[in-house]
């Protein structure tokens, strides 16, 4: 695969991620808002988690040419798909993180405890 060959691919991947860079990049700056106007954990790790995923949108990028440069310096196929599958490993371990965050910012935001809760609103 020749070298523009592989930046067209990289380039589509680059349309297909482009959504999810503009959406946590906006994020991380609305929480950086809300942090400089006083928010407190949940803020913290609303940054914290929209950094992650971020950076693993980042960092998928670059996985888009890897297996055409690995399979352009002699390594096999399957040998390139087995690197690729452990970089790639790698970014969603990033992202998990990112979305443990993001999920434990919200239950702090917003879980009500059973005895701030009415008693019409009881669970079954």
């Amino acid at each position: 695969m020749e070298l523009i060959d592989m930046v067209h691919f990289a380039g589509g991947q680059l349309v297909l991620t482009l959504p999810s860079l503009i959406g946590w990049t906006a994020a991380l700056v609305v929480a950086v808002l809300l942090k400089l106007r006083g928010g407190g954990k949940p803020v913290s790790l609303l940054i914290v988690g929209s950094a992650l995923m971020l950076a693993g949108a980042l960092l998928r990028l670059p996985l888009a040419g890897l297996p055409p440069l690995l399979m352009n310096r002699g390594w096999t196929a399957s040998d390139a798909a087995a690197a690729m599958s452990m970089v790639g490993l790698g970014v969603q371990l990033v992202q998990l993180g990112g979305i443990v965050c993001l999920v434990y910012a919200f239950w702090l935001q917003f879980h009500v405890s059973e005895t701030l809760r009415p008693a019409s609103q009881s669970t079954l």
